[in-house]
C-alpha cells in the first residue's frame, strides 16, 4: 500500500467530489435552459 496507495485513494476521493459537482451542475445548467427554451417557444406562439 504505502505512499502510492494513499495518492491513489486521495485521487479517487478528490475525482468523485469533482464528478459529484460537475454533475450537479450540468443538471442545473440543464434544467435552466431547458426552461429558457421552453419559455422562448412559449412566447414566440
Amino acid at each position: 500500500m504505502g505512499v502510492l496507495g494513499l495518492g491513489l485513494i486521495k485521487w479517487v476521493h478528490v475525482l468523485i467530489l469533482f464528478l459529484r459537482t460537475a454533475g450537479l451542475n450540468l443538471k442545473v445548467g440543464v434544467e435552466s435552459r431547458n426552461v429558457g427554451l421552453f419559455g422562448e417557444l412559449g412566447r414566440a406562439r
